[in-house]
């Protein structure tokens, strides 16, 4: 029931402790009665005050007058039961009252001479302000001794009201709310800067069947995000429930959430109650809000379906823009926050005093991302004039985007799709809508590296496909993208998806077909970032063939390329142990085949463990040595007519390892010549295989290649020769470039 308090406050009582550099306020002389009307929470049309709710404790009141505080009263008692007496002199000014207010207050820097505009903006203390905080202004006027004031609570309540018997609560979650509130009311309903947010939650020792009132208090906010999440029980089965609090929450306003229903359809309503609000009040919902398609703006490709009770505007999976007009009485908003998350833009027409103009909105829709089906999302409609949400609505109905993207193409809401990572060849594939043109767009023109094909297989079917540019001196891991552009003939209806790649690559040397890795692989061997790029070939960077760089770099910086080695899928780095070069994780029971493996397993995207084929193409049997320079050497398969290939031998002796000097270390370059001059070449080097804990064995290199028998090729006593060697066996890692559709 509501309490109609007729308290008396004397106010005239000790002054409020002041910092030093602020003058003392004079004592007044002088009496005022105030008599204080506490507002009660109001649930359906009715008084809803719990105990203690309606207690006027801890009082104070500060009186402004010329915009500065002049007097402040704490720490006020009553008189004679429930009077209270305010001293003060000229009855000109502003007087604000606050009760229960220590914990909201707390350390609030309120002293003598503040500005009545500073006053105005002081906020809680962060989830200081309790159930019972309430406040009230008045203005002094004349030679009036007897004044009549209502107190409003400072925070909104939250309710639990069960209207259905078929469920019960087991918890209750608010999300982000806001922990602080302006002390004093604004005219329009702000939230306090600089607020900290939290969720609220309630939960139920045992499952809640019937109402609750005062499940939580909030402070006075414009906030969006007040997701309410409700987990029941009905027939024995979990059934969450989620629903929007307004986003506008008013001081003294109950917000009561309903459930209603049966076991077969569950619902929350969430319904919101102000003082004066009376059962049963409605807007003239005689009618239900249809679209005026008459004054509405409607292109072609949108069509307006008509339901019983809400309509349909169906919307292209295209970029659209329309001008909606409703056909309501009165004032109405559209809830927005559900079509704000599918990217649709509503914005009202007004007429310049923040009314709404009409009824009509500006609706904005984006081109729809693949592979989204159809959408369905639900703005509900709000008569201005009354604060609560009603069965009005109206549908967007989001077509799927008509464009087929198959393959890896997938989309993010962004219309992007990003790989973040090197990728190459068939992307995946593109039905356009009939009469679309294809075509592709570059953040660098000098770099075409995607490419749109007409399918030879499918008609009207596009086949999109990344390409690869050798020894890409961009190539460094950057972002590299492209559009695909759909358009029609003359240019328009044009829609835009963004194909985003890592840009990376390895320095490459191209020789009988085959574009070699200049440099072994080292570190994570799948890994580009561990590995000599392009951009940092030192080699290329000092105009030097490897052999030369091999021959005439620091004996650091040889050691940055040479020591690494494989162990079945194992990376392993050369080190000196007791006095012996070994590798380092050498495992004496061997890990597995490396030239078993699936070629690509070691290899960065883009690249792979070459085919023994390959060195079949450049390599000799037995009479091919890596330690003396010569040739002409007939290879093992000839390419394309190229049957010989020549040998430049390189060697170190200044390499040290630890506390070690290793033994004279040899590299070699095998090359063609054409018409008498050195051609295409490719140059080997790194530690000798290691088969025992024994260490390495110098120069006997053993070279990983995909054979699936385990074959392969190694430098022995005899020059080189077929040997697969076995599990436990190192072999220094160089990899090819994988086949690629183009190269731009």
């Amino acid at each position: 029931m509501k309490k109609n308090l007729a308290l008396t406050l004397l106010l005239g009582l000790a002054l409020g402790a002041c910092s030093d550099k602020h003058d003392e306020p004079v004592v007044p002389k002088g009496a005022t009665t105030v008599a204080l009307s506490p507002k009660s929470y109001n649930l359906e049309g009715s008084p809803s005050d719990l105990p203690g709710e309606n207690v006027l404790n801890e009082m104070s009141a500060y009186h402004f007058e010329g915009g500065k505080l002049k007097h402040l009263f704490t720490e006020l008692t009553p008189y004679d039961g429930n009077k209270f007496q305010l001293d003060v002199t000229g009855m000109k000014g502003n007087v604000y009252f606050m009760a229960n207010s220590r914990e909201a207050v707390n350390k609030q820097p309120i002293y003598a001479g503040m500005a009545e505009d500073d006053f105005l903006e002081l906020t809680s203390e962060p989830g200081k302000a309790p159930s019972c905080f309430m406040t009230g202004r008045t203005t002094l006027q004349g030679n009036e001794r007897a004044v009549s004031l209502d107190m409003k609570h400072g925070v909104a309540r939250v309710d639990l009201l069960m209207a259905t018997n078929m469920a019960a609560v087991n918890s209750i979650n608010i999300a982000h709310v806001a922990q602080s509130g302006y002390l004093y009311e604004k005219a329009d309903v702000q939230t306090a800067p600089q607020t900290t947010y939290e969720d609220l939650n309630k939960k139920f020792d045992t499952p809640q069947a019937t109402s609750v009132n005062g499940l939580f208090y909030l402070c006075e906010q414009q906030n969006d995000q007040l997701e309410v999440t409700i987990h029941t029980t009905v027939n024995g089965q979990s059934k969450p429930l989620t629903g929007m609090l307004p986003a506008t929450i008013k001081r003294n306003a109950v917000y009561a959430i309903k459930l209603t229903g049966n076991d077969i359809e569950l619902k929350m309503e969430i319904e919101e109650w102000n003082e004066g609000d009376k059962p049963g009040a409605t807007a003239d919902l005689s009618g239900v809000v249809r679209i005026d398609r008459e004054r509405s703006q409607l292109p072609s490709g949108v069509n307006v379906i008509q339901e019983d009770s809400f309509d349909i505007i169906e919307i292209p999976y295209t970029a659209t823009q329309l001008l909606l007009a409703l056909t309501a009485d009165t004032e109405v908003e559209l809830m927005t926050q559900e079509a704000a998350a599918q990217g649709i833009s509503i914005e009202p027409l007004t007429d310049g005093s923040n009314g709404y103009l009409n009824n009509s909105f500006r609706i904005s829709t984006p081109l729809r991302t693949p592979g989204k089906a159809v959408t369905e999302v639900t703005c509900p409609i709000k008569f201005k004039q009354l604060d609560n949400l009603y069965a009005d609505r109206i549908k967007f109905r989001l077509k799927p985007n008509e464009n087929q993207f198959g393959g890896q193409l997938t989309f993010t809401d962004g219309l992007t799709c990003d790989f973040d990572r090197y990728i190459d060849n068939e992307l995946g594939t593109l039905t356009p809508v009939a009469g679309k043109q294809v075509s592709i767009e570059y953040e660098d023109p000098n770099s075409p590296w995607l490419k749109a094909m007409e399918s030879d297989e499918t008609p009207g079917t596009w086949r999109i496909v990344a390409g690869w540019r050798p020894n890409d001196q961009q190539a460094d891991g950057r972002k590299q993208w492209a559009r695909i552009v759909l358009s029609n003939p003359d240019g328009t209806g044009r829609e835009e998806y963004t194909i985003i790649r890592r840009n990376y690559g390895l320095p490459v040397t191209l020789m009988n077909g085959v574009y070699w890795c200049k440099y072994n692989a080292r570190g994570d061997s799948r890994n580009f970032d561990d590995q000599v790029s392009p951009v940092s070939d030192p080699a290329a960077q000092q105009g030097l063939s490897v052999l030369e760089y091999l021959n005439q770099c620091t004996p650091e910086e040889y050691l940055e390329l040479w020591p690494w080695s494989c162990q079945g899928n194992k990376m392993m780095r050369v080190v000196e142990k007791d006095g012996v070069a070994t590798h380092d994780g050498f495992v004496p029971g061997g890990i597995s085949n490396t030239n078993q493996l699936d070629p690509h397993l070691l290899a960065p995207d883009g690249y792979e463990l070459p085919p023994i084929e390959y060195y079949n193409r450049i390599f000799q049997e037995w009479w091919m040595y890596i330690d003396r320079s010569g040739g002409p050497y007939n290879v093992y398969s000839p390419w394309e007519g190229n049957k010989q290939v020549f040998v430049e031998s390189g060697s170190r002796s200044d390499i040290s390892l630890g506390t070690i000097t290793l033994p004279q270390t040899f590299h070699f370059e095998v090359y063609n010549k054409h018409n008498g001059l050195k051609d295409e070449s490719v140059t080997f080097y790194g530690p000798g295989a290691q088969w025992s804990t024994a260490g390495i064995n110098h120069n006997k290199l053993l070279f990983a290649c995909y054979a699936a028998n385990g074959s392969g090729w190694y430098n022995g006593q005899w020059g080189l020769q077929f040997n697969g060697g076995g599990p436990k066996d190192t072999r220094i890692l160089r990899f090819v470039k994988s086949d690629v559709e183009f190269i731009y």
